[in-house]
């Protein structure tokens, strides 16, 4: 993955086009928002038929340092594309790339990933990652942004320290993500605003940060933790299903500018 995403190079060379049943709305994991429709049984990942094409998953500068939006949800063909092969090296020289020696990739390190609490500014940029991914990977407006500022507000405002806590992911000593848990009552915690950037996607940290938010809960003798979600988020779904959360309510709601379906989880301590 990390030599992939430093090139970027096939993100804008290829038309990708994929089976719709890849697609979140048809329970895959391909973001709906991020694809157009060219049959009724075929999807394309919206900008890659666009002439100069570029995927819009995909952010940075080419053969510098790029990142894909959905790199987890990709959909297969980007999945089945090998690093080093012909067409690899096609679209490098097409982005005046060198080629590379599929059999003599250079030695990648693991990243260096810390979870820590906020510190002046984390609150706004948690802030700011909401508003600028989702309006980018699902098209909300400034409605849920606002939204995620009230719950930012209510939390500075009204820290509880002994009952409640945040963290900030870092990756590399870059800001990647966060996780809240705040206090409903006496015996319920509310797990908020989880996310990740793009970049810091596919190392499982979207899984370690809702671990530390149970296992905080757990240690605060609460009885149960309770989390509000969108059904397009799939990837989250699929961390909370992991460690045992269950739907209990669902219901539309016109919210941040389409149609919705909202979703309650709750996990027994």
């Amino acid at each position: 993955m990390a030599n992939c995403t430093r090139c970027g190079a096939c993100c804008a060379s290829f038309r990708v086009d994929f089976s719709a049943s890849e697609l979140d709305t048809n329970s895959g994991s391909v973001p709906c928002g991020l694809a157009v429709d060219v049959t009724d049984n075929t999807s394309r990942m919206r900008g890659t038929d666009h002439v100069p094409a570029r995927c819009a998953a995909l952010t940075g500068k080419l053969g510098q340092k790029v990142g894909c939006g959905i790199y987890e949800w990709r959909p297969s063909p980007c999945r089945e594309f090998d690093e080093g092969s012909d067409a690899c090296n096609h679209a490098r020289r097409r982005h005046g790339l060198p080629q590379i020696d599929s059999a003599n990739f250079p030695i990648v390190t693991s990243p260096n990933i810390v979870l820590r609490e906020p510190q002046p500014g984390d609150l706004g940029w948690v802030i700011q990652q909401h508003g600028e991914i989702y309006a980018r990977e699902y098209g909300w407006n400034q409605s849920f942004k606002g939204l995620v500022a009230s719950v930012v507000a209510k939390y500075q405002r009204d820290l509880q320290p002994e009952w409640e806590q945040a963290w900030i992911a870092e990756v590399n000593g870059q800001r990647a993500g966060s996780v809240f848990v705040v206090r409903k009552s006496k015996t319920i915690a509310q797990l908020r605003l989880l996310i990740l950037t793009p970049q810091a996607r596919g190392l499982g940290l979207g899984g370690r940060l809702t671990d530390e938010v149970i296992a905080f809960a757990r240690a605060k003798d609460y009885k149960k933790l309770v989390l509000w979600t969108n059904q397009c988020l799939t990837a989250a779904r699929a961390i909370y299903t992991r460690r045992g959360f269950t739907i209990t309510h669902s219901e539309l709601h016109e919210g941040y500018g389409s149609p919705q379906v909202g979703e309650t989880w709750e996990l027994g301590l």
